[in-house]
């Protein structure tokens, strides 16, 4: 196959091109299997998905074990092309290039360096200080409840929205920040946390979606995303099954 990143891309939403490349960096593509014609592969999401590509077409098929339906390919899909294609897209050559002359400076630090360099940035930058606090005590800066996650999410709604609070056409919601905190609680250990960002983040966009123009599904994928998070992270809790089901029956309800 030789599928360049502009090629991936036209295949695919903007969402799901995020999302795969997020897939495929954190090594979500497993067991790929490759014959004459057909390549097979299973993506690791809220399950483990088969992903099927059969090239002995101009124009190959491509099918997935996931119920995503809102126009071109998948996640799962676009995280598999990218690990079989044959041309490195360009994000990961120049992710890789970034993280080599990274290493490279770090080596010749001192850790007094490294350390008045962290209390400069972490002053200012919210976003890292959130990082921090989450990755090495489990926790953020401070207790939010899931009124404050919903309140942060409304406010980049209203970041975005015109005069009468309404996202029009083309204009759409950056969610990256509140995936980034769910992905953040995952790696700490605290995935009880994470089932609440994304059960915040899932009513949110249901309670907005009279304020913004979803022509083209972005909020629906978004809210898909948001679901498949919140399961994810619930299975991946130390809570016991009643306690579990409490969660389900609650969403399902919602």
């Amino acid at each position: 196959m030789k599928l360049d990143i502009e090629e991936i891309k036209s295949l695919c939403t903007e969402s799901s091109y995020e999302r795969g490349v997020d897939y495929f960096r954190k090594g979500r593509v497993r067991d790929i299997i490759r014959s004459r014609n057909r390549i097979t592969a299973s993506v690791v999401g809220t399950q483990k998905y088969s992903v099927k590509l059969h090239t002995d077409r101009e124009d190959f098929d491509v099918s997935c074990t996931c119920p995503y339906d809102w126009g071109g390919y998948c996640k799962h899909i676009v995280a598999t092309l990218i690990a079989v294609s044959d041309d490195e897209p360009a994000v990961i050559k120049h992710k890789e290039r970034k993280k080599r002359n990274v290493e490279d400076i770090l080596l010749n630090l001192t850790s007094e360096e490294m350390k008045n360099f962290l209390r400069l940035e972490l002053k200012k930058n919210k976003s890292l200080r959130d990082h921090f606090f989450i990755i090495f005590s489990g926790k953020g800066l401070k207790k939010r409840t899931l009124k404050d996650y919903k309140k942060e999410i409304k406010r980049l709604y209203l970041e975005v929205a015109d005069r009468d609070g309404y996202v029009k056409y083309g204009v759409n919601v950056d969610f990256s920040y509140i995936y980034d905190l769910a992905d953040w609680y995952l790696e700490a250990g605290n995935a009880l946390e994470s089932v609440f960002i994304y059960r915040s983040l899932s009513e949110t966009i249901a309670e907005n979606m009279d304020n913004v123009d979803d022509s083209d599904g972005y909020y629906g994928e978004e809210f898909t995303h948001a679901v498949e998070g919140f399961v994810e992270s619930l299975i991946k809790t130390n809570l016991n099954y009643k306690d579990k089901k409490a969660y389900i029956d609650y969403f399902f309800d919602k």
